[in-house]
């Protein structure tokens, strides 16, 4: 039990500096896409969700939310008021940051879990 604590404690600290770093490399988890910007930083939450398991995909799901959070406060573009509380003054833009990005992480995590017997189908759905 002890040696699976230590694993999964590795692996989501492994997922979490994997998001930071490509939160902080320009162009990897931030496409600036003219005005806009795309992002890359949902693949590692979802591989952490079927991985290591729905509570732990929503971990890293909160950081991807709290990346996306801070980015959109320090770096603005036409779109960061939905993201950032501080420019658009809202609550809501916080909300919207964070949650559905936790979402993604767990409900990965959740469709892997409840298809687990056909472990390629599951990890379809799941990553879809």
């Amino acid at each position: 039990m002890n040696k699976q604590k230590t694993k999964n404690l590795a692996l989501m600290s492994l997922f979490i500096a994997i998001e930071i770093l490509m939160v902080m490399i320009p162009f990897l988890g931030f496409i600036p896409i003219g005005p806009l910007r795309a992002t890359t930083l949902h693949i590692p939450v979802i591989i952490a969700g079927i991985v290591l398991g729905k509570k732990q995909g929503a971990m890293i799901g909160l950081v991807f939310g709290l990346s996306s959070l801070v980015i959109n406060t320090i770096q603005p573009t036409i779109t960061s008021f939905v993201f950032s509380p501080f420019i658009s003054g809202s609550f809501w833009s916080m909300v919207v940051a964070i949650i559905p990005r936790v979402c993604i992480g767990y409900v990965a995590g959740f469709i892997y879990e409840k298809l687990k017997k056909h472990t390629i189908i599951a990890m379809g759905l799941g990553a879809f």
